[in-house]
């Protein structure tokens, strides 16, 4: 009975770490994607800044996707559903 309910968690909290990333993580992406592309004249200097503000939206992306109560109640799902048989059995 234990084992069942354990299973049963685990698809749960997978489906819910997946919703949670796919939430927090694709749907946040769509802004950095639509960039005006500089001139030849202007890539080099344009490139850096460029590469700056991607690797910020990448950190805030990160952080709103760890900040996320979806992911962590997934992830302590999983934790509970690998250690339920353990603690039980």
């Amino acid at each position: 009975m234990i084992t069942h309910i354990s299973n049963y968690l685990f698809i749960i909290s997978g489906a819910v770490l997946i919703l949670a990333l796919i939430v927090k993580g694709a749907f946040s992406v769509g802004a950095s994607r639509n960039r005006v592309k500089p001139n030849l004249a202007e890539l080099d200097h344009e490139m850096s800044k460029d590469h700056q503000e991607v690797i910020e939206e990448d950190q805030t992306i990160l952080k709103s996707i760890f900040k996320s109560y979806l992911m962590w109640a997934g992830a302590i799902g999983m934790t509970i559903s690998i250690l339920l048989p353990k603690w039980f059995l």
